[in-house]
């Protein structure tokens, strides 16, 4: 039973957030996958980071006797049975980037690659319409900004904004256009009700 568990989670895991390869085919052959993912959606800007190993699930919880004389065979079986099965092995490690809206990549080479696969994973699985990509960087040499510059998430839902500065007059006009997609959100008004949207 507690194998049959670990299965279903991790199969449950491997097909909610898939490698880099059917990713790409996604895209290339435009699935009906394909920005499937809603912002209303309980795993919203989850993504993979990688694999590794993840607690199980499920508690898992046995009656343990203070005091005996007797070595009981059958549990110490129980606990190395317990031990063992707390962990799923191989598994796709997530993060919740509305919970963990800032994320700190080290390495140079492994920056690129995690940036590249987080913004793959985005890119694929939600809409142009839901989420908007902003970049203000100093540097565009790269080929990872190049790619990035073509996707519609990049552009204001009127077109007539792209998100993607590299030098001060295109952020400072960048920043004052959301700015005012920021107040807009703070004081729309809902029924004489103010919502904030952050």
């Amino acid at each position: 039973m507690i194998e049959t568990i670990k299965r279903n989670q991790y199969q449950i895991l491997v097909e909610n957030f898939p490698d880099l390869q059917y990713i790409q085919s996604i895209i290339l052959n435009t699935k009906r996958n394909l920005w499937e993912s809603k912002i209303n959606s309980d795993d919203f800007l989850n993504v993979r980071l990688g694999f590794g190993t993840i607690p199980l699930k499920v508690k898992l919880n046995y009656s343990e006797e203070k005091f005996t004389l007797l070595e009981d065979i059958l549990k110490d079986k129980l606990k190395e049975l317990i031990a063992e099965s707390k962990y799923i092995q191989s598994c796709p490690i997530t993060i919740n980037l509305t919970d963990r809206n800032k994320l700190a990549l080290d390495n140079n080479y492994y920056r690129h690659e995690m940036l590249k696969n987080i913004l793959l994973q985005l890119a694929t699985f939600y809409s142009y319409n839901d989420l908007k990509f902003v970049f203000m960087i100093n540097n565009d040499t790269d080929t990872i900004w190049q790619n990035v510059k073509i996707l519609p998430h990049v552009w204001s839902d009127n077109k007539d904004i792209r998100l993607f500065a590299n030098n001060y007059e295109e952020m400072t006009k960048i920043s004052f256009y959301l700015e005012q997609v920021y107040m807009n959100r703070k004081y729309s008004d809902n029924d004489g009700k103010i919502i904030y949207f952050l």
